[in-house]
C-alpha cells in the first residue's frame, strides 16, 4: 500500500457546512488530491474523533487522523474504478480501526 499512498495528497481539513446553510455539521472533511483524477476526494468523520477517545485514552494527533484517512481512501480506491468525490468513515467503521489498528479487509 506504501506506492498508492503516494497517489494522495492532503490539502487540508474543513468542517463540513449544514445543507442549507446557517452553520456547521459534526463531519470534519480531510481533502485529497488523488493522481490522476481532477477532482479533490473529501474524506469525512464526526468531529468527535478530534476529542480525547476514552478507549485510547488520549486524543489523536492530526497527524493520524490524516494517516488514518489516507488509509480509508487506499481501500477505497482498491474497491472503485474512480474515486467519490465524497467518502465518509461511519463511526462503527472508525472504532474498529482505533481498536484494531487498521480497517477489516
Amino acid at each position: 500500500m506504501g506506492s498508492q499512498n503516494n497517489m494522495f495528497t492532503y490539502v487540508g481539513k474543513a468542517r463540513r457546512p449544514k445543507a442549507g446553510g446557517g452553520g456547521f455539521t459534526d463531519w470534519c472533511d480531510y481533502i485529497f488530491k488523488v493522481q490522476g483524477y481532477q477532482a479533490e476526494v473529501r474524506v469525512g468523520m464526526t468531529c468527535r474523533w478530534h476529542d480525547v477517545i476514552p478507549s485510547l485514552g488520549r486524543t489523536l494527533t492530526d497527524e493520524e487522523l490524516i494517516a488514518i484517512t489516507k488509509e480509508f481512501l487506499g481501500k477505497e480506491m482498491g474497491r472503485r474504478s474512480a474515486p467519490s468525490s465524497r467518502l465518509d468513515i461511519s463511526s462503527s467503521l472508525m472504532e474498529y480501526r482505533v481498536r484494531n489498528g487498521s480497517f477489516p479487509d
